[in-house]
């Protein structure tokens, strides 16, 4: 079902835009960068904060709720600009397995960040559980960018 999907992409007018131009690519890869960055520093204050380390006298709850607006910014510039990127030829992300660890890595940060909100908003995350989860998230978005750079090498 996926590489039906994904062969359908390489057929849209989407696809054939980016393989087209010369700076549709470059644009793009730029929002994506740029939104990894601004989803990898909301990432790294709230998740240090969750492990315990002091972002002022803050609440853990309360600095996750600050920076909730940029990690959603910025995990929405990823995807979209994503989605994008991979029109300049579908069927090779498909099949690079690079792209497939950074969309499981994607997949399990994103999760990850679900539980934490969820528990957060609760009032139900004990310490050692989001000292775990403030360290895993930074690790999987890292894995996120090194499986990313990992892509135009295979």
């Amino acid at each position: 079902m996926l590489h039906a999907m994904f062969q359908a992409y390489a057929q849209t007018g989407l696809s054939e835009a980016v393989r087209e131009s010369r700076w549709i690519f470059a644009v793009f890869e730029m929002v994506h960068l740029a939104a990894l960055a601004l989803l990898g520093g909301a990432t790294l204050v709230a998740g240090g904060r969750l492990a315990g380390w002091s972002v002022g006298d803050a609440s853990r709850a309360s600095v996750w709720q600050g920076l909730r607006a940029a990690a959603v910014v910025g995990l929405a510039g990823i995807i979209g600009s994503g989605v994008i990127l991979v029109g300049v030829n579908p069927l090779k992300y498909y099949f690079n397995p690079s792209f497939n660890v950074k969309i499981a890595l994607l997949i399990g940060f994103i999760l990850l960040g679900i539980l934490a909100d969820r528990l957060l908003g609760k009032d139900r995350l004990p310490s050692p559980l989001g000292a775990v989860i403030g360290l895993l998230l930074p690790l999987l978005l890292l894995g996120v960018g090194l499986a990313g750079r990992a892509i135009g090498l295979l």
